[in-house]
């Protein structure tokens, strides 16, 4: 089965992947740069699209060539972290069920707390 990707992935992609997957969350603006190359993605491209996560809030830089994750791309980072070390305590075999009701709740709230539930790893 040839599971050739369609699409190449985007400079920023490549550039949170990376740095997503660091631990702590930074990473030297080379060592970025470089792995962009793999993907066929220019020097230029992958400085480029650095600038417009910093404008973005979603990576810092501390001016001396070093870029970090910021904003949700840190809370997602430390979400992968915590679910690649698995749950904190055994499991005790009980489960935890959540009944929701809409009345009364925008939809905006309703979406919050569906994220919140998410986010602790309670599902609909």
């Amino acid at each position: 089965m040839d599971q050739e990707r369609k699409r190449p992935f985007t400079a920023r992609s490549v550039l949170a992947s990376a740095l997503l997957g660091e631990d702590p969350p930074e990473l030297p603006v080379a060592h970025l740069v470089e792995l962009a190359g793999l993907f066929g993605i220019s020097g230029n491209r992958a400085r480029v699209a650095l600038s417009r996560m910093v404008a973005a809030g979603e990576a810092t830089t501390d001016g001396a060539g070093r870029y970090r994750l910021a904003g949700h791309l840190l809370g997602r980072q430390a979400r992968q972290l915590e679910s690649r070390t698995g749950a904190a305590a055994p499991w005790d075999g009980r489960w935890v069920f959540v009944v929701v009701r809409a009345v009364g709740r925008s939809a905006e709230m309703r979406a919050a707390r569906r994220a919140r539930l998410a986010q602790a790893r309670l599902a609909e």
